[in-house]
């Protein structure tokens, strides 16, 4: 099974970015509320200690640093309504949007497994609620994600990137290490190098 959690220090830094973009959305599109409230959907694992993701520990952290530096939004207050689901109940996620959407969130984080996610994103969509995610997703063709926004690196780029560092370093061979069927798309710039750049 492929480990869902991300670094604490990245986990940090995806969620303040993209709570920051949030809160401009919200800023320059309707005005600023006393209070916005934001929903967080988190997996958690089963077992005989249920964890805390780092996802969920960096959303809170964002939150609340947010909150304490007054220079960002000064008459404003961030709060957040937390649900945490199974990690391949999509039902329940679907469920747990609903809920956080009747108490009246702005946007919903997460969930990051992609069966539980979709079903977040599709009921986001339908009522126009920007839906925010930190997990790498492969663009689709139709435009039916408008109200999605993805804090992975573009597949391309991150391509682009390690093929730059590999021509920097002059490295004459490199070996790929996936772990997943969509690593292959990911890295298609550098595994398409030797017979472009010879």
């Amino acid at each position: 099974m492929r480990n869902t959690w991300l670094s604490p220090r990245s986990a940090i830094w995806e969620y303040w970015t993209s709570l920051i973009a949030c809160l401009f959305w919200i800023q320059y599109s309707c005005g600023m509320p006393h209070v916005i409230r934001i929903g967080g959907i988190f997996e958690q694992t089963d077992g005989p200690v249920s964890l805390v993701s780092a996802e969920e520990l960096a959303f809170k952290f964002a939150v609340n640093n947010i909150n304490r530096n007054r220079t960002l939004l000064p008459n404003t207050t961030l709060t957040y309504d937390i649900q945490r689901i199974n990690i391949y109940d999509s039902f329940e996620a679907s469920r747990k949007a609903c809920d956080q959407l009747s108490l009246g969130v702005v946007a919903i984080f997460g969930p990051s497994h992609s069966s539980s996610s979709n079903a977040v994103q599709s009921i986001c969509n339908a009522l126009e609620v920007p839906h925010i995610q930190v997990r790498w997703k492969h663009h689709p063709m139709d435009n039916r994600d408008t109200f999605y926004a993805n804090l992975y690196p573009d597949y391309s780029s991150l391509s682009y990137a390690i093929l730059d560092l590999v021509q920097f370093l002059k490295w004459k061979t490199a070996t790929v290490v996936y772990d997943d069927s969509t690593g292959l798309i990911r890295l298609q710039e550098l595994i398409m190098a030797p017979s472009r750049y010879n």
